[in-house]
């Protein structure tokens, strides 16, 4: 006999749990337990990361999840991974998620940077000249400035201490924290304050995303670089890696900006 196609959809309450919607052999009841526990051992340092007062933010754990999620099943954008998130009932179940819960807006991920430590906030390819990277950090530099105001602080490494990268960015609010070389444009003006030494000590983070690119991610050794001879010359901009001085009005955990570091691909063939 058969069924009824009606499209009346009149059931307003499901008896059945997502836990139990979930088959008991899925894969990625696996995953949810080994990163439960992982988070679980970081709660507190994402207690350290989050003010005491002022309105609930996200929990870092769902926004974890989620993004894990992201790159288990290639969801090309924060914003496709929310509508997933609305509809598709797996997800919610291992981001912890009940059924009538509301998602979060997709600009959540991207806000949520501004708290996290050593995250990438921007990148940029650009033709390797001599002068690239260099351009590249003064241009996401003036975009970052535009959307914030008060003094932010850039770290990068001694390619970038000459006296016209030097001078533009202290022209846009940025104070260079830039490792010096002989004869070059940081004094002690500069490497004299505590915060210099802290972003010299954190620049080496650029390194992980591209460890991660090349292991898990789309850069392969051996792909034919599509700019031309002279190879690329990636820039990753990093997020968090100076606290805040005032954490009395930022929040006892809020983070600022540490700006881009330059890093050159180890081989020219290399493509992203």
């Amino acid at each position: 006999m058969r069924g009824d196609d009606q499209q009346l959809q009149t059931g307003m309450f499901s008896y059945v749990a997502l836990e139990d919607r979930i088959p008991v052999d899925h894969p990625l009841r696996g995953v949810r337990n080994l990163v439960d526990a992982v988070l679980a051992g970081m709660s507190k340092d994402f207690d350290g990361l989050y003010s005491q007062v002022g309105r609930p933010w996200i929990a870092p754990e769902r926004l974890l999840r989620a993004l894990l999620l992201q790159v288990f099943y290639s969801v090309r954008s924060e914003r496709l991974l929310m509508e997933q998130l609305n509809y598709n009932l797996l997800f919610r179940w291992f981001v912890g998620l009940e059924i009538d819960d509301a998602v979060w807006n997709h600009a959540v991920f991207s806000k949520n940077r501004d708290h996290r430590n050593g995250l990438i906030a921007a990148a940029m390819t650009t033709q390797a000249d001599g002068t690239a990277e260099r351009d590249a950090a003064l241009l996401m530099l003036h975009e970052l400035t535009r959307k914030r105001s008060g003094r932010i602080t850039t770290g990068a490494d001694k390619g970038c201490d000459t006296r016209d990268f030097v001078s533009t960015v202290r022209e846009l609010g940025v104070t260079p924290h830039v490792a010096r070389r002989p004869h070059g444009a940081i004094d002690e003006r500069t490497s004299r304050h505590p915060g210099y030494a802290i972003s010299l000590s954190k620049r080496w983070l650029v390194e992980k995303p591209f460890g991660w690119l090349k292991q898990i991610g789309p850069l392969k050794e051996g792909e034919t670089a599509r700019t031309g001879e002279g190879g690329l010359v990636i820039r990753v901009q990093l997020r968090g890696l100076q606290p805040d001085p005032n954490p009395e009005t930022a929040g006892a955990g809020r983070m600022r900006d540490n700006g881009p570091n330059p890093i050159r691909s180890p081989k020219p063939q290399n493509s992203v």
